[in-house]
């Protein structure tokens, strides 16, 4: 287990994170034309308001391919990144990131080419989910079980939170990945498919991810909202209803699922417990306490880096995604 990483060493890993471009091209197809056959050959070419867009390179970069694509069904889109060299398919790795309209602040493009360009990250293609349109961020991020949604109780008023968990966590599997690996004609083994969020976001990968181990074989939480409750009574009951503590506590093994999280001493200030540590750190460890019951090993298929200093916001998590990608391709 990895603790109490210095901010400022963090950040020389990432170089210029923190800024970039979630842009792309649009992938338009559709419409009334039709293909037009090759007399010679008998193959098909689709005229140009037929034929995808390809991708384009990410503003400041070099190394990375980015387009936007519509997923299927659903009114929403996702931002792809994928490398802009030759790679071999059946090697590579893809990352499902939450709040991908947050692409830019968390500098993925340019932490990709940076990696990239030093040799240590493997081909990886990230599918960056943004909330909008059609997704109201604190309904669809939450807690499952079984495909069945355990919402949030914050405050005890009945006013619910993650109520729409279990079927963002199929749009993830049924209709995003498919889409993600059409784009770029591969499908990649569940052990090297993961998913990554921050605060809100993390929960809602790490509550996925968990959920269907036949998908996933890892996910990392920045400042992961793991106070998600069920009660809001006293300090014991906030305690002991927190959502994805006990799913994980009733689960059986997880065998080669990995786990990786992030939380800064700075994250916040409460400590409902008064033991004289923040609850985002209380929070994680406690998780991490009943992942290792569930089977996870420190230093093998869990891994926490506490950054002194470090916030809730993307000037940290920025500075942590490469720690992250690194330890998700095993680099």
């Amino acid at each position: 287990m990895r603790a109490r990483v210095a901010l400022s060493l963090v950040v020389l890993l990432c170089g210029a994170c923190g800024q970039g471009s979630a842009t792309g091209e649009d992938l338009a197809v559709g419409g009334d034309a039709a293909a037009t056959p090759d007399l010679a050959t008998g193959d098909l070419t689709l005229p140009p308001d037929l034929a995808p867009a390809p991708f384009v390179i990410a503003p400041g970069t070099t190394r990375v391919l980015t387009k936007t694509i519509d997923v299927p069904g659903t009114g929403r889109q996702a931002i792809l990144y994928a490398p802009a060299f030759a790679y071999d398919k059946t090697k590579a790795w893809l990352l499902v990131v939450n709040d991908g309209q947050d692409a830019t602040a968390l500098g993925l493009a340019l932490t990709l080419d940076d990696l990239w360009g030093k040799q240590l990250l493997p081909p990886l293609v990230v599918a960056a989910l943004p909330v909008s349109p059609g997704g109201d961020r604190l309904q669809d991020y939450g807690t499952a079980e079984h495909d069945v949604t355990i919402p949030c109780d914050p405050d005890g008023t009945g006013s619910l939170l993650g109520t729409r968990a279990a079927a963002y966590g199929r749009y993830v599997i049924d209709r995003v990945i498919p889409a993600a690996a059409q784009a770029v004609d591969f499908t990649p083994a569940p052990a090297r498919t993961g998913l990554l969020g921050a605060s809100l976001g993390g929960l809602s990968a790490m509550a996925i991810a968990w959920d269907h181990p036949e998908v996933f074989g890892f996910a990392g939480a920045m400042s992961g909202s793991f106070w998600w409750r069920t009660m809001a009574g006293t300090v014991e009951q906030r305690q002991s209803s927190r959502i994805l503590r006990n799913v994980v506590g009733r689960a059986a093994p997880h065998p080669g699922f990995r786990a990786w999280f992030e939380a800064g001493t700075l994250d916040e200030t409460a400590d409902r417990d008064g033991n004289g540590v923040i609850d985002a750190i209380d929070d994680t460890l406690d998780l991490m306490a009943a992942l290792r019951k569930a089977g996870l090993q420190d230093g093998v298929d869990l891994a926490y880096d506490q950054v002194q200093g470090g916030v809730h916001g993307y000037a940290t998590w920025a500075a942590v995604l490469p720690v992250f990608l690194r330890w998700a391709t095993g680099t």
